[in-house]
This record gives C-alpha cells, sequence and structure tokens, in this order.
C-alpha cells in the first residue's frame, strides 16, 4: 500500500507514469509554440528605440 487511502503502488505509480508522460508532450508543444511566437516577434527586441531629437 502506498498511502492511507490504501490505493495500491502499482496504481499510483501507473497513473504517475501516464501523467509524466502528458506532461512531458504538453512541455514539446509549449516549446514549439514559443519558438514559432519568437520567430514571428524576436526581431522586435533587437531594433534600436527611437532617436533622440535635438
Amino acid at each position: 500500500m502506498s498511502d492511507s487511502r490504501g490505493e495500491p503502488f502499482d496504481d499510483v505509480l501507473q497513473r504517475f507514469t501516464e501523467s509524466s508522460a502528458a506532461a512531458k508532450d504538453l512541455v514539446g508543444a509549449l516549446h514549439g509554440r514559443l519558438n514559432t511566437a519568437y520567430s514571428a516577434i524576436g526581431h522586435v527586441a533587437y531594433k534600436d528605440g527611437p532617436e533622440e531629437q535635438e
């Protein structure tokens, strides 16, 4: 037994494994979308600010 709920350890381990795999898939998707967003707007960070007028 794994905890006070009496849930078998194998069930807990299986659920953890499935959750970890789902989290890995979601992180991969997020990484891809962030790369796409950076490619689209990343150049903005490198532009000079407005020049001061004298």
